[in-house]
């Protein structure tokens, strides 16, 4: 009996052993399975210019979401995501009143409140100078990415950057790092940025992978860059940096304002942007399965596929934009002037052509300075004026970069190389967006667009008289240019003069000329045109 009480003992105690193991080595391995992917979204904007507010087109569909809205989208698609992520890709800071009363610090506060955590600079975020363009982050609760943006006497990185971050979500490491355009030495007005170096993006970007990579041991990398696509960017330009530098998972890009579909995948990096204005949100998805791989799947949300019911706003986001714009409302809403047209400013056209309203203000630095010739850059022009009563808020929103109008002395030759500089080009019989176009007063030119660059003027005139290259004239230009801004150069000559702002010049002259004169600049004889 007793031996076979310590036989069965004995199986009992095997079985025992066998149930236990068994089952729970098949739980642990059912459970390796069921979380074996990381998923993480990452939620991002670019060239916002401090659009905050959503807006809806006339059939009530939104043509841009706004930051409470883009919030809300946030909120309703964090499903299925181990952590969730919030990047801008710069231009954010900088570019209507809402943000230009308070330089940026407006914005800032809205920032924090949707959550962002990371971004880069772009160049329109240094309107303020470099230093203030790191107090506005910090305000904003965000990492500012700058792994090529240097201390010019240092050559380290500078105050207020970060070369980059990591994110650890569950097993898996996450490298971000960020790029700013190097065009931003001539894109915001070159003493904003004089104590800042940007180098070069390809070098740098190399540079940072491999740290990220091998030091880091970062399982995804991610380039948030102010770079776009442009084909005038040159070496510069996002294609560039993912054709030349391999480990780079994705670039959330901005600068050009492209959207998503304008961009196709390089070197297995896959580039994605959201065109401007908050017109769309930015959606990537990243799932990084148990062995590593990392699969990057981009997506949008276009702000006019939805009614303005469709989306609510982030209570608590529009409570904080409801709190500012009732503080700068009684500034903004001062009448300055009626106008009995609508004054054109959008981006399509002051990039192609002069407009009613790039003659105004080139005909208000006139007014303002008394100078022979008047020129500004039709990328500095921002928005229209509607038909109707004209408030200060209006004015700044058309000119929102703080310039202020300066004269100085140039040859007859000089005048004539920033008007070829100032010139668009045809191709495939449609002329082509120029952020630097010349928009002038006090001359006249005819231009053939089709001519190689640097012989496109056929006349210059002033005042039925052909310029020579030994005339001299005084010419009333923005700061941003007189520092060689949009390249420039020929225009960095000692100032003579500075006057004021150049809202402030046009709000004075429009005041002055009332809704005759007007209609009167709208019907005169183009001043820029191309040759018959």
């Amino acid at each position: 009996m007793k031996k076979l009480s310590k036989k069965l003992l004995a199986l009992l105690l095997s079985v025992m052993m066998v149930v236990t193991l068994l089952p729970g080595t098949a739980f642990a391995e059912e459970t390796k399975t069921e979380n074996k992917d990381t998923v993480v979204k990452i939620f991002h904007t670019n060239d916002v210019h401090s659009r905050y507010n959503e807006a809806t087109n006339s059939d009530g569909t939104l043509s841009r979401f706004g930051y409470a809205k883009f919030k809300t989208l946030v909120n309703n698609n964090r499903e299925n995501a181990d952590r969730v992520f919030v990047f801008d890709a710069g231009d954010t800071f900088h570019g209507q009143s809402f943000a230009t009363l308070e330089q940026g610090k407006s914005i800032a506060k809205v920032l924090k409140a949707v959550g962002y955590n990371a971004m880069v600079a772009g160049n329109h975020d240094f309107n303020y100078g470099s230093a203030t363009t790191t107090k506005l982050a910090k305000d904003a609760g965000v990492k500012l990415l700058g792994a090529n943006v240097l201390n010019k006497k240092t050559g380290k990185i500078a105050s207020g950057y970060k070369e980059y971050i990591t994110y650890k979500v569950n097993d898996v490491k996450i490298g971000v790092f960020g790029l700013s355009t190097p065009e931003t030495a001539y894109k915001t007005n070159p003493k904003n940025v004089s104590a800042i170096k940007f180098a070069d993006p390809v070098k740098t970007a190399k540079s940072v992978v491999e740290k990220l990579r091998n030091k880091e041991d970062v399982d995804v990398v991610i380039c948030l860059a102010h770079l776009g696509i442009d084909e005038a960017s040159g070496a510069n330009e996002s294609y560039n940096v993912a054709a030349k530098v391999d480990g780079i998972n994705l670039i959330i890009d901005g600068h050009s304002h492209s959207q998503l579909g304008d961009y196709h995948k390089v070197n297995n990096t896959l580039i994605t942007s959201t065109g401007e204005y908050l017109e769309t949100a930015g959606m990537v998805t990243i799932t990084i399965d148990q062995y590593k791989n990392v699969d990057v799947q981009a997506s949008s949300f276009k702000a006019s596929d939805y009614n303005a019911s469709m989306i609510t706003n982030n209570e608590y986001v529009q409570s904080v934009i409801d709190s500012i714009t009732a503080a700068q409302e009684p500034i903004l809403n001062q009448v300055v002037a009626s106008t009995p047209i609508e004054l054109e400013g959008r981006r399509e056209y002051v990039r192609t052509q002069e407009t009613n309203l790039s003659r105004l203000i080139t005909s208000a630095m006139l007014n303002e300075t008394g100078a022979d010739v008047a020129i500004t850059n039709g990328g500095g022009i921002r928005a229209s004026i509607d038909k109707g009563d004209i408030t200060k808020g209006e004015a700044i929103t058309v000119l929102p970069f703080g310039n202020y109008i300066v004269t100085v002395k140039v040859t007859g030759k000089e005048l004539k190389e920033a008007i070829e500089h100032g010139l668009p080009e045809m191709v495939d019989g449609k002329i082509q967006s120029l952020a630097c176009i010349a928009q002038v007063a006090g001359i006249e030119v005819t231009y053939n667009p089709e001519a190689p660059k640097g012989s496109r003027i056929v006349t210059i005139t002033k005042n039925g008289k052909a310029i020579k290259d030994t005339d001299s004239f005084v010419v009333a230009t923005n700061d941003f240019m007189a520092t060689g801004g949009d390249d420039y150069t020929m225009l960095a000559q000692p100032v003579v003069n500075e006057f004021s702002a150049l809202d402030e010049a046009l709000i004075n002259y429009i005041s002055k000329i009332g809704s005759d004169g007007i209609k009167k600049i709208d019907e005169e004889s183009p001043r820029v045109s191309i040759a018959k």
